[in-house]
């Protein structure tokens, strides 16, 4: 990749990253619920997410559910979730290393349906996840630890930020 092609990812994150931010923020400020999930190591991301957000969100009082947990996976899936409680206005966050996790992919979907936003961490090509979101935080990294390691760091840059 040459620098420009570096600098071009760089400014489109901005964009993304400030598109996230304010939706989070609208629907923090307008008490609607936001909705995160991811499988594997993203799952104790999205749980990280919903965790810092709770607590340390200062002036607004976010409606945050890890759709995540082992129990719920494991008996109904992100999609049917979302089918069940979704809203529109309402925010769906997946966090997805290779952006490819069908059933993130199939939660998104859903969302879409129930005209709700969704935003999608997501590395590698982006995948199938990054086709179908409102706003996508790509991380051009095949690595997942590299991947992983940047989503954490979005997750509190975009805390700051709302903070602000």
């Amino acid at each position: 990749m040459d620098w420009k092609e570096h600098m071009s990812g760089i400014l489109k994150m901005n964009v993304e990253f400030d598109k996230a931010c304010n939706i989070l923020k609208t629907a923090y400020t307008n008490s609607k619920d936001v909705y995160v999930c991811g499988n594997g190591t993203s799952l104790l991301l999205s749980d990280m997410f919903a965790a810092l957000h709770t607590k340390l969100i200062i002036k607004l009082s976010p409606k945050i559910q890890s759709l995540s947990s082992s129990s719920l996976i494991t008996s109904v899936g992100n999609d049917i979730q979302i089918s069940k409680k979704g809203r529109k206005g309402e925010v769906l966050i997946v966090i997805s290393s290779s952006g490819n996790s069908m059933n993130l992919y199939k939660a998104l979907l859903e969302a879409k349906k129930q005209k709700m936003k969704t935003i999608a961490f997501v590395g590698g090509s982006g995948g199938a996840c990054a086709q179908v979101s409102d706003v996508v935080l790509h991380i051009k990294e095949n690595k997942s630890a590299i991947v992983e390691q940047t989503h954490q760091k979005l997750i509190y840059n975009i805390l700051e930020k709302i903070n602000e």
